[in-house]
């Protein structure tokens, strides 16, 4: 059942007054409203299962004709051209200014009061009721990202993000590396001081999570998905850097840009949370999920050779996919009991007149230590042969000359 309506009354929802501390809605593929109202927690989950097409789990209360009218008004500004698109759902924690978290794209509505009820009744229920209802396949893709789908047997995403954890660091490299030149992503003048800045960040809860948005352009959406994304780590950012810092600008900025480009394949609503230090809940989620981060990225650690017990994967597949079977340069092998790592080998070029070895977890960096033996030992033998012959010459200037020739030079000098 659909919420609807044909009254034209005045949206009475917009009475509530507005504060800083208001969460904001952005409806990325909708047209932009004049004035974005101001409503309840409970007005912004009649309205999404109306969206979502679950209203029969809500009712709508006293207030009936004016929740339907703001439902109306939210329906008339969405596109018709992306109905049919897969639609995601984001929440993000911890905004110091919920209002301005996009450049140019000004909030749909505000929530007046947000509470941890509106954000456990998102992430939790409501994939449990759309999955319900039409008989769909509730999938936990990630901790931060849960998908609902029709697609029960070949799920194109489910197998996309199959061994996350394993290509969770090479992910984040290779992003930082291809960061300054794609514009969809950084879209301000001081491009090079950003990447330079991005890469800097350090914090591996935004890491992870910028990192799934990444994966997730990567593969194309099924028709007809929902998806819900939980993104706190602004949160822990803003905690340790400060909420007025460049490295947390930075980030929001990073965060909705990608949610915009995103925005091509998905139908994207997105509720920007503010800030709430007094959320102890909140604080003991992310304790413990940094703590399991650490684990992840321990196993991926990336500056320890698979030779020297570096990096290990739990089984000959998850190696294969989080080294991309050892770029080609080696194969992954048993190590030892439940450790598999990548045996680089050595190439030869095209015309096989060079030789070429590799190293590293994942067999990519070109291993130069024999280049630099040979070097090093020519640089130390020419050395010594230099030292040797000035010597050699100092040498043979000291010695004496034999009698003759003694003799002949002091007569000379005496004459």
């Amino acid at each position: 059942m659909k919420f609807s309506s044909c009254l034209a009354l005045p949206l009475l929802v917009s009475s509530v007054w507005a504060t800083k501390n208001d969460a904001a809605v952005y409806q990325l593929n909708s047209q932009e409203s004049s004035k974005a109202p101001v409503v309840t927690n409970k007005d912004v989950l009649l309205y999404l299962s109306d969206r979502f097409d679950i209203s029969d789990y809500y009712k709508i209360g006293d207030n009936r004709d004016e929740v339907i009218e703001f439902i109306d008004q939210q329906n008339e500004l969405i596109n018709s051209k992306n109905t049919d698109n897969a639609k995601l759902l984001v929440l993000i924690n911890g905004v110091s200014n919920p209002n301005e978290v996009f450049q140019s794209i000004k909030p749909a509505f505000k929530i007046k009061g947000s509470n941890g009820y509106l954000i456990h009744s998102i992430m939790t229920k409501f994939p449990k009721q759309i999955a319900t209802i039409g008989n769909y396949s509730y999938i936990p893709l990630t901790n931060e990202i849960r998908l609902v789908s029709k697609h029960h047997q070949d799920n194109s995403l489910l197998k996309h993000f199959e061994y996350f954890n394993e290509k969770l660091v090479g992910i984040w490299n290779s992003f930082t590396k291809t960061v300054e030149t794609d514009n969809q992503i950084i879209l301000t003048n001081k491009v090079h001081q950003d990447a330079t800045t991005l890469k800097l960040i350090n914090d591996k809860l935004f890491i992870n999570e910028l990192s799934q948005l990444v994966h997730l352009n990567a593969v194309a959406p099924n028709s007809g998905d929902s998806m819900f994304i939980n993104l706190n780590s602004l949160f822990s950012l803003g905690k340790k850097t400060g909420y007025d810092s460049e490295t947390y600008n930075l980030s929001v900025k990073v965060l909705s840009d990608y949610l915009v480009a995103l925005s091509a394949k998905y139908d994207i609503s997105v509720i920007a949370l503010p800030v709430d230090n007094n959320n102890k809940h909140l604080s003991n989620h992310l304790q413990k999920r940094g703590q399991e981060l650490n684990e992840i990225f321990k196993e991926s650690n990336v500056n320890k050779r698979a030779s020297n017990n570096g990096v290990c994967f739990s089984s000959e597949d998850a190696c294969k996919v989080g080294t991309s079977s050892c770029n080609s340069h080696g194969k992954c092998a048993k190590v030892k009991s439940g450790c598999w790592s990548c045996v680089c080998a050595a190439t030869l070029n095209e015309a096989k007149t060079k030789t070429t070895n590799w190293s590293g977890y994942d067999c990519s960096k070109k291993d130069v230590s024999s280049e630099a033996n040979l070097l090093l030992w020519t640089t130390l033998a020419l050395l010594i042969l230099f030292i040797g012959g000035i010597k050699l010459l100092y040498s043979v200037g000291n010695e004496s000359l034999p009698g003759v020739l003694g003799a002949a030079t002091v007569s000379k000098k005496s004459q």
